[in-house]
């Protein structure tokens, strides 16, 4: 029991305040894109640094992985494994930002996956073997320039 101005008091709550909410709300806003990196042979682990957001409330975070912009079935963590149907592609990581106002995506950077080393694309080594039957003399090339001629 408890004595105010004079009152006796057995017991009493304090009434919780409750948040009105009073900020701007803003749907999610990119300020830097998210990016990947890591090493690009087959079964290496690429890495997906989130992106800089600003939303209010606070947007939660997704992310996707695409090859030549398409999306990678279940790669949606922010590690990704490279397999072998990686093997000259582009990869890239989408993230989107989403809260109770809305959402937004932002593509990160680009990285090519080459293909390993003793490995040659069919085409190439079809034309060569072509080029080689028919008696044609190839001056040394690198691979690049060897793709432009075919």
């Amino acid at each position: 029991m408890a004595e105010i101005g004079g009152i006796q008091v057995l017991g009493f709550r304090r009434k919780k305040r409750r948040s009105t909410g009073g900020g701007v709300r803003s749907a999610p806003v990119n300020s830097i894109a998210p990016s990947i990196y890591g090493p690009t042979d087959i079964g290496d682990t690429l890495y997906a640094n989130p992106g800089t957001w600003a939303g209010s409330p606070p947007p939660s975070l997704g992310g996707q992985w695409k090859r030549d912009g398409v999306n990678i079935s279940g790669a949606t963590a922010y590690t990704y494994v490279i397999t072998e149907d990686d093997i000259a592609t582009d990869i890239t990581f989408t993230e989107t930002a989403t809260n109770s106002e809305g959402s937004d995506s932002e593509t990160s950077n680009t990285l090519s996956i080459p293909y390993p080393p003793g490995i040659m694309p069919v085409g190439l080594l079809l034309s060569i073997t072509r080029a080689v039957n028919a008696e044609i003399i190839v001056p040394q090339m690198n691979e690049e320039e060897l793709l432009l001629l075919l």
